[in-house]
């Protein structure tokens, strides 16, 4: 019947977020929650464990309303001492539950990567969460792929730069003359050193499978940097 309700009252999408106020009280929480409720007539909140604020935002009908509820959320937080994560949008509310593990899980993730930041949102956090559980999962040395290892052992010896050119080509999507002019260097330098990977790896970098495979792994690779085991899991 609640269910029933909040949908016949409040259309989807929805976006949760979740506010963490490390040393916050539950004056603050409330205080927080009704100044956002009221600005914004398509939000609900709660507080949980004197530290949470969960806001559930309906009619998030596109990234405009979204980024004026990221504006919103930021303001508040350069006034007070608090963290948000955003949920990824859905329609159906009865997968609330699982939305609130995901924005508790992006902050988590988000804070031990970027201990520094306050904003995180799923989307814009989804391969480091992949990444930060697959190395949580099964360690670094079962995580990485081997071609990339190869890589940069060569690159180390050599003192190349090939996981750079790789990095680089992927990060735009491919094309030579973009990732050309980010390394300021001519095209057919890049094709040379393309066909060099492809030697030293024995995989066609020009392949989409391999591609994907060596972005997440470059990916996994940028997370290990950030990477801090938790002290109980040592």
């Amino acid at each position: 019947q609640v269910i029933n309700a909040y949908e016949s009252q409040f259309s989807p999408p929805y976006v949760l977020a979740v506010l963490y106020f490390p040393n916050a009280n539950e004056v603050e929480l409330q205080y927080t929650r009704g100044y956002i409720c009221k600005t914004d007539p398509n939000t609900i909140g709660c507080s949980s464990e004197s530290q949470y604020l969960y806001l559930l935002f309906s009619s998030v009908s596109g990234h405009a309303v979204l980024q004026e509820i990221e504006d919103l959320l930021f303001r508040l937080s350069l006034q007070q001492t608090f963290c948000y994560s955003l949920s990824d949008f859905f329609s159906d509310i009865r997968t609330l539950p699982d939305h609130r593990v995901q924005a508790i899980h992006t902050q988590s993730v988000g804070s031990s990567l970027n201990p520094t930041r306050k904003r995180f949102s799923f989307r814009d956090s989804y391969m480091d969460i992949i990444c930060y559980n697959t190395i949580e999962r099964l360690g670094e040395n079962a995580s990485l792929p081997y071609a990339l290892r190869q890589l940069a052992a060569f690159d180390k010896r050599e003192q190349s730069d090939f996981l750079t050119t790789l990095s680089c080509y992927f990060d735009h999507l491919c094309n030579l003359s973009e990732t050309a002019s980010a390394l300021a260097v001519h095209p057919n330098t890049i094709r040379l050193r393309l066909n060099k990977i492809t030697e030293l790896i024995g995989l066609d970098v020009r392949d989409f499978e391999v591609a994907r495979q060596l972005y997440t792994g470059l990916n996994m690779m940028r997370v290990l940097q950030h990477y801090h085991v938790p002290e109980q899991n040592q």
